[in-house]
């Protein structure tokens, strides 16, 4: 709001207008602002596990996010999409630099041994084998410790009857 207001001190043809991102990514941004707010005005004492959730929720926002800003290019300006791009990676680092580790399992072969949850088996007459279609919420290290179990949709080949 108040980088609107100042351009209204330059001429018209001088002023730039706000990068058009959409309603899903300026959602998401909100978000991922709120748990900061929320991480920064937690005491400091507070318990290692409420900041490890707040890690794991703003990790998760941040991976939301990447598909959509992604989806943005041409759409608009190189100029508004770097404006978007530069807060995201930003916070990126920030993350990575905590110490959190953010995986993806889309596309891994299922193994029922691993650290995710899943939501179902889904046939897939293409795959040979058991495969992550889908992750839903991605898994979640920090410093090497999990905090947030992912949860996936996994793609079932279909036997065909002899």
């Amino acid at each position: 709001m108040l980088e609107s207001l100042r351009q209204l001190g330059y001429p018209p043809e001088f002023r730039i207008r706000p990068a058009a991102a959409p309603a899903e990514a300026i959602g998401a941004l909100e978000r991922i602002a709120a748990s900061l707010e929320s991480l920064a005005s937690s005491p400091a004492d507070d318990s290692e596990g409420e900041v490890s959730r707040l890690l794991a929720q703003l990790a998760t926002e941040l991976w939301r996010l990447r598909p959509k800003l992604a989806s943005l290019e041409g759409t608009c300006s190189p100029r508004e999409l770097r404006s978007l791009l530069r807060p995201y990676q930003s916070a990126w680092d920030a993350m990575i630099q905590a110490g959190v580790e953010i995986h993806d399992h889309a596309d891994e072969p299922y193994d029922g041994g691993m650290a995710v949850e899943v939501l179902t088996f889904q046939p897939c007459p293409e795959l040979g084998q058991q495969r992550i279609i889908e992750t839903l919420r991605p898994t979640v290290y920090r410093n090497g410790r999990m905090i947030q179990r992912g949860q996936v949709i996994v793609g079932q080949p279909v036997r065909q009857p002899p």
